[in-house]
């Protein structure tokens, strides 16, 4: 059966990334040893886990027979653990597809200078090198709305900061939409198709930028400048809002940069306001 993506979950050092399945017993997939399930302490998170009952984690996971981690699939529960990759060398920021049939990741070979983009069918047929394609590599690939399209941000060469690319999701009609020069980060296409939110390096600090998929339009919706540590950008399932991390906590604002506010609960003493 298909799958439907339901939310996007931000975990900021795991980017853990939540799609909707039905148990598929059909797949050819090869069972991988289950983990042990998270224990949930309180009725929140067990009200959430049943919520979500019958979506899907993609996830990766370094097992002590590996020499990298692998690309996984489980329920939210932590059961039905399945490996959907044989490929060598480190895998990050797993994306589902809008309709939660594909992968798209960031694949490293040799070094975190050379990490390639690729996807690949929940099952762990039809990958795709996007890199061998488009002769890009890059970070984060994040889907169109509609899955035709994915946006990353790449670079044909090493010492080249990298842009931000739209590219069909077979890599083909690759082209940029943001200005080479200035290090482009972490996209992220809103679930309206509207807009792509993005980290811009700025003086050597990090700061959150939004464009439309055209190129047109580049706002910047925070002002931190060198001293700026705001990343990983997602979006709210209604484009309303964004979720992000600044300095090791999360936060969120509203999708035009206002209203910024923090969620967690993992303020330091002195930490600094955020306008």
């Amino acid at each position: 059966m298909s799958r439907r993506p339901i939310l996007l979950l931000f975990i900021i050092c795991l980017g853990w990334t939540i799609a909707g399945c039905q148990d598929d017993q059909s797949s050819g997939r090869t069972p991988a040893k289950p983990s042990s399930p998270q224990a949930t302490n309180g009725t929140a998170n067990g009200e959430l886990f049943d919520e979500l009952k019958g979506w899907q984690l993609a996830f990766l996971e370094k097992r002590p027979e590996d020499d990298q981690p692998g690309l996984f699939v489980a329920d939210v529960g932590g059961g039905n653990v399945w490996r959907v990759d044989a490929l060598p060398g480190d895998k990050q920021t797993p994306n589902w597809s809008p309709d939660g049939e594909r992968i798209a990741f960031r694949w490293s070979l040799r070094s975190e200078l050379d990490t390639r983009l690729a996807v690949i069918d929940a099952d762990g047929r039809n990958f795709v090198d996007l890199s061998k394609v488009t002769g890009l590599r890059g970070w984060s690939p994040s889907w169109s709305p509609d899955g035709k399209q994915l946006v990353t941000a790449a670079t044909p060469r090493a010492g080249v900061p990298n842009s931000l690319y739209i590219m069909n999701a077979d890599g083909s009609h690759v082209h940029r939409i943001t200005k080479p020069g200035r290090e482009a980060q972490y996209a992220s296409w809103s679930p309206d198709g509207d807009w792509i939110a993005f980290t811009f390096v700025i003086h050597g600090g990090f700061d959150l930028f939004k464009i439309r998929p055209d190129g047109s339009n580049l706002t910047a919706l925070t002002n931190d400048g060198a001293s700026g540590t705001s990343n990983w950008p997602m979006w709210s399932p209604d484009s309303a809002q964004i979720a992000y991390g600044r300095e090791e906590v999360l936060w969120i604002m509203n999708a035009d940069g206002s209203d910024k506010r923090l969620v967690t609960e993992l303020a330091r003493p002195g930490r600094r306001p955020h306008d």
